[in-house]
């Protein structure tokens, strides 16, 4: 039988404290129900790091978890264009009213999650992930299924119309580039 641990990690510290941060904003919250949303939202993130955190412990399970995150990054950079493409037609884009175009404005897409901004975050993690991959010589995955899935989620990061997710992507991007620069320096 073997004892169950949970494996400690470099971001237990910071993740306990923007929890807590999280928890304590909700006390001067205009929309109670919003904060506690999107509260429960970065704790179920937080839970899935440490979900395969604790499951993943070999490259063998860690190229699969990274299969299965870029496909469902494809799936829903799709769903997301359908939405911004069935806003325009008509069709049912199972967009929130006040994400549907105005007057002088676009979509604002949010695919699968709450809203767009919580879909940007969720991209602004997969953008990176797939540019990281896409950059090496032989990745998990073929190149053309990267470039596809990384043009999609660009694409649908634009139509979330979020300035962070923008930074946020472009600095993710430039890290990439200035560490794998500082490698091939070596």
């Amino acid at each position: 039988r073997r004892e169950a641990k949970l494996a400690k990690t470099a971001l237990d510290a910071p993740l306990a404290i923007f929890e807590l941060v999280n928890l304590l904003s909700m006390v001067n919250a205009i929309n109670i129900w919003r904060s506690i949303a999107i509260f429960a939202w970065a704790l179920i993130l937080v839970l899935f790091y440490y979900l395969l955190a604790n499951l993943v412990r070999d490259e063998k399970m860690l190229i699969k978890v990274i299969r299965v995150f870029i496909i469902s990054g494809i799936v829903v950079s799709v769903f997301g264009i359908y939405q911004f493409i069935a806003s325009y037609l008509g069709w049912p884009s199972f967009l929130g009213e006040y994400y549907l175009p105005h007057i002088g404005y676009i979509t604002r897409v949010h695919s699968t999650a709450l809203e767009p901004l919580i879909f940007a975050s969720y991209l602004i993690v997969v953008i990176p992930v797939i540019f990281s991959l896409y950059r090496m010589s032989s990745p998990p995955i073929k190149h053309s299924t990267l470039l596809v899935g990384l043009t999609l989620a660009c694409s649908v990061l634009i139509l979330t119309i979020s300035r962070g997710g923008y930074a946020a992507a472009i600095i993710a991007i430039a890290t990439i580039l200035l560490l794998s620069r500082r490698q091939l320096v070596k």
